[in-house]
């Protein structure tokens, strides 16, 4: 196998011969470049197999007055994830209610879920002990095709309480995805 490492053009030396200054010749060298990059299907000096290093693809274009592409890598905050996706985005959480009863002070678990954009809540259910048969079927309840309530939505929030099985975040991901 031959060498894959790019050569770097080396612009020191500049080919007289033809009347060209050190200037001209660069000049000649970076619209050569400008062209190729163009053309994404060539290398450098148009052999495939030869790249050009970013900065030096950078510097190219900051040269000919051409723009660079938007930014690719930008990091986007939670808040503007969350403006940008409102209409499709859903949180769930539990809270607790506590009940006097003869037998004493009893804990209840709510389910609840809160579609962002036009803040309806649905209530999912509540129980005494949210294990994980029953939160499966609090999964299917708010998924059912017909009237579920995260019909037509595309994420779900939720913090990392152990409530959250796997087998839920597993069955929300396969409904979401044959809903796409």
């Amino acid at each position: 196998m031959g060498n894959l490492r790019a050569k770097k053009a080396n612009l020191t030396r500049f080919d007289t011969s033809a009347g060209l200054n050190r200037r001209q010749a660069l000049h000649s060298h970076n619209a050569k470049s400008v062209n190729l990059l163009r053309r994404p299907d060539r290398g450098c000096h148009g052999q495939p197999g030869h790249r050009l290093s970013d900065q030096t693809v950078g510097n190219i274009l900051r040269r000919h007055d051409i723009p660079p592409a938007p930014k690719r890598k930008q990091v986007t905050s939670w808040k503007d994830f969350i403006r940008a996706h409102m209409a499709v985005l859903v949180a769930t959480d539990f809270f607790t209610v506590e009940v006097l009863t003869l037998r004493g002070l009893i804990t209840y678990y709510v389910l609840f879920f809160i579609h962002l954009e036009s803040r309806r809540i649905c209530l999912a259910g509540v129980t005494r002990h949210p294990d994980q048969e029953w939160m499966e079927q609090m999964a299917r309840n708010v998924m059912m095709e017909d009237s579920g309530f995260l019909i037509n939505r595309r994420y779900l929030l939720h913090d990392r309480d152990s409530k959250y099985c796997s087998s839920f975040r597993q069955l929300i991901e396969a409904i979401f995805f044959r809903f796409k």
